[in-house]
């Protein structure tokens, strides 16, 4: 039987404004913490095929260290995605937590948890026949033509992943593949999933180092050009994380701009669609917020704040404002599948 390894990574959101202005709150807020963190079990049928994954839950802790709304916010695994994701959530469920602490009482706090599922010998590298596959497609996307790109693209998809390496790879397929034919929102999001690991993992890369750097970059100006000022935010912080200064000091002007937005009174538009599943998510970058102009139906509101869980029927074109007490925020919006809509901060 094929020995597997399992690695726990624990992310506890921290407060944006914190970061951004180095300033201490009066009354000290804890985040949650796990303190008996439970390792899931290996899928079976993945353990058989030796495919690798990993999976990353997003969830709120309540006063006496219980888990509760866990949603999948990032997930590899192809075909056995959903087998990743079960055994990440059942031993998310059974870890025990010291709740989030503000002052000396206990209150509700959020926290996110990257679940690896790793082969115990390790893959080195993408299989052979991936690796043939990926080469074939890049020769594809070279010719210029949509149609046979496109078709490559699905060939490689349809493949499917058996490692954490062909997961990067294929990612940053779709991305070169969205640089040529997509649009600004899908390059973010594919290169963000191939930077993952990287990003917030153990320090294994999965793509070479050279891609790598210029990756985090380009990430960090698709998160400026699609809006996402509170990711974009993060990826800046990374830099530093990361030993890049180079980009540290070419990109500050435009850091220093998101300080000055994050304290004006200015609001800012962008557009949005839901996924095939009807969900779009967003850390939020200002306390306030409006949904308006969609073109199917929105139907509810989850805000997953720093101390604080609340959901509610969306109302368009409605100005939601957020308690500076629920701290820093991650909305997720349900409704149906591809509604195309305005999300306004202010």
């Amino acid at each position: 039987m094929k020995r597997v390894i399992i690695i726990l990574v624990i992310f506890n959101i921290t407060s944006l404004h914190a970061e951004m202005s180095g300033q201490q709150a009066v009354e000290v807020f804890t985040a949650p913490e796990a303190t008996k963190p439970k390792s899931p079990q290996f899928p079976k049928r993945a353990a058989r095929e030796a495919a690798e994954a990993w999976v990353v839950y997003s969830f709120m802790v309540d006063t006496e260290g219980k888990v509760f709304e866990p949603t999948v916010i990032e997930s590899t695994g192809g075909r056995l995605a959903r087998d990743f994701e079960r055994e990440a959530k059942l031993a998310l469920e059974r870890t025990i937590f010291q709740p989030a602490m503000n002052g000396d009482t206990p209150v509700e706090g959020a926290s996110t948890m990257k679940y690896i599922f790793r082969m115990e010998s390790g893959a080195d590298g993408a299989t052979k026949i991936f690796s043939r596959q990926y080469s074939e497609f890049s020769k594809v996307l070279a010719r210029d033509n949509q149609q046979t790109s496109l078709a490559s693209l699905k060939e490689l998809e349809e493949r499917g992943v058996r490692n954490l390496y062909e997961n990067a790879y294929l990612n940053m397929a779709r991305f070169n593949y969205a640089v040529k034919y997509g649009t600004a929102a899908e390059q973010m999001k594919y290169l963000k999933t191939a930077l993952s690991y990287e990003n917030t993992g153990p320090k294994v890369t999965f793509l070479p180092d050279n891609i790598v750097e210029i990756a985090r970059r380009k990430l960090f100006e698709l998160q400026l050009a699609n809006k996402y000022y509170a990711e974009a935010v993060k990826s800046y912080l990374s830099f530093a994380k990361n030993d890049d200064s180079k980009a540290t000091d070419l990109l500050e002007p435009s850091y220093q701009q998101l300080l000055e937005l994050k304290s004006s009174q200015d609001a800012f538009e962008l557009e949005a669609t839901t996924d095939e599943n009807g969900y779009w998510s967003i850390n939020l970058f200002k306390s306030g917020f409006v949904i308006n102009d969609a073109d199917g139906l929105l139907r509810e509101i989850k805000l997953r704040c720093d101390k604080k869980y609340v959901f509610f029927p969306l109302e368009l074109d409605e100005e939601y404002s957020i308690p500076v007490s629920f701290g820093d925020c991650y909305l997720q919006l349900l409704g149906t599948a591809d509604v195309n809509f305005k999300f306004v901060q202010f």
